[in-house]
């Protein structure tokens, strides 16, 4: 059983009320482990032919398969290829809400590239600007990006301020998956929970609302 922080244990009692406990059941749950398909180098049926292990396919997502086995991939040829990228199912669902996409899209806090790589494979005739302002994650970013070999993805690392001075009213959406408080990390990473108070929220509240702020004067009106 992870040992959630009382003031964070607290602060959700008060915001879910009766439905707390099956909140707070669900960290005695193992992590849901997934993947997106990468479609631009091989449709799923042929995928799902050659991979080894056992999955099933995701209802929100056409390319997308919970994995249904703990064995780690990092080793695994198809995984060096490029033929697939590892993603939590639950984060996979906001691209699938998304409607078709012809345009341009900014993803504004790219890193690691989960956002982006969902988008630029659902979207294949959309253009994404995936940008890191930090430059450390930014190669993070890019290694995935060409492992996959994505031909719609362009990759920046610029402060947000300067896409609204040098491209206003540039792009048809903004991706905005901001600084955040890591709570839904606390189910896979010890750290995540050791990291977190009250106080990181309240200045990651700050920056998301001053990226927020640089941000949407790109955004078509």
């Amino acid at each position: 059983m992870i040992n959630l922080p009382e003031r964070y244990l607290e602060k959700m009692k008060g915001i879910l009320g009766a439905d707390f406990e099956r909140y707070e059941a669900t960290f005695r749950m193992p992590p849901v482990r997934g993947f997106l398909i990468n479609t631009q180098k091989i449709k799923p049926q042929e995928f799902d032919a050659l991979f080894p292990l056992p999955t099933e396919p995701l209802s929100y997502m056409p390319n997308g398969r919970r994995l249904l086995s703990e064995e780690k991939v990092g080793g695994d040829p198809l995984y060096a290829a490029g033929l697939y990228y590892m993603q939590d199912p639950g984060a996979m669902s906001s691209v699938a809400a998304l409607p078709k996409i012809t345009g341009r899209v900014l993803d504004i806090a790219a890193a690691p590239g989960g956002k982006t790589i969902a988008t630029a494979l659902l979207n294949p005739d959309a253009f994404i600007v995936a940008n890191e302002v930090n430059f450390t994650r930014a190669k993070i970013l890019m290694q995935n990006v060409e492992r996959l070999g994505l031909k719609n993805v362009a990759i920046t690392s610029l402060p947000p301020k300067d896409f609204a001075k040098y491209t206003p009213e540039s792009f048809d959406l903004i991706i905005a998956d901001l600084p955040c408080s890591g709570e839904g990390m606390f189910r896979k990473e010890e750290a995540a929970v050791a990291a977190w108070n009250e106080n990181i929220n309240r200045m990651n509240a700050e920056r998301q609302r001053e990226i927020l702020s640089y941000t949407l004067p790109a955004l078509k009106k």
